[in-house]
């Protein structure tokens, strides 16, 4: 029996629209790991990223039914993703 908390998480690819809080720095990308607190994000391209930064988080036209959410982004990793250049990163959603 478990006496722990089960969050539950979502690994489907979730495409949404991205931007740096301050709008200068926007794209595209994909929530490929979400749960209640937190979610994983692969853009669609590099920036300069300095954690920890706020992200805003909106569901494309047509795409996923997200609530648009400010992304505290704790870690990243620049990769290489299909032949392109883009960031995966990890972190705590705050609103």
């Amino acid at each position: 029996m478990s006496t722990g908390r089960q969050n539950v998480r979502i690994k489907d690819s979730l495409r949404v629209h991205w931007s740096v809080e301050n709008g200068l720095i926007q794209g595209e990308g994909t929530i490929v790991d979400l749960s209640a607190k937190g979610m994983q994000l692969m853009t669609d391209k590099t920036f300069e990223l300095t954690p920890p930064c706020v992200l805003l988080i909106e569901a494309l036209p047509g795409g996923a039914a997200i609530a648009s959410k400010k992304f505290k982004v704790l870690w990243f990793n620049k990769v290489i993703n299909q032949g392109r250049e883009s960031i995966q990163c990890g972190g705590e959603i705050i609103s």
